[in-house]
């Protein structure tokens, strides 16, 4: 049995979280009431090219896994808009997790953010 490691921790020695490191340097935080549309290289084909990439596959363990991130990319598309917070509540997978794979997708453009 293993003990979950405490808070502000990495949950690796040797290979600290980015999001925890980088935190104060962000432009924006992710928020339930953000509102996302696809992005222009929107897909879940895009979304496989660029977990097979050694660059954008880095950090893949921290991220949701295949099946929730094409979940993500899915929703968006059939819908065209849509909030973080409605994704935290429909796709199966932790919100930690939903969240590191929605700024992964900023990213790379398969999803943008909606400005008011």
């Amino acid at each position: 049995m293993v003990a979950p490691p405490p808070r502000d921790q990495a949950p690796y020695p040797l290979c600290d979280d980015p999001f925890r490191v980088f935190k104060a340097h962000t432009s924006e935080t992710l928020s339930p009431d953000m509102v996302l549309r696809p992005g222009h290289s929107s897909g879940t084909i895009r979304l496989d090219e660029f977990r097979v990439q050694t660059m954008t596959r880095l950090g893949g363990t921290w991220r949701a896994n295949r099946e929730a991130a094409g979940d993500i990319l899915e929703r968006v598309h059939a819908r065209g808009v849509v909030t973080v917070g409605e994704l935290l509540r429909e796709v199966d997978a932790p919100d930690v997790r939903i969240y590191r794979t929605i700024a992964y997708m900023l990213k790379l453009d398969l999803l943008r953010l909606v400005r008011a």
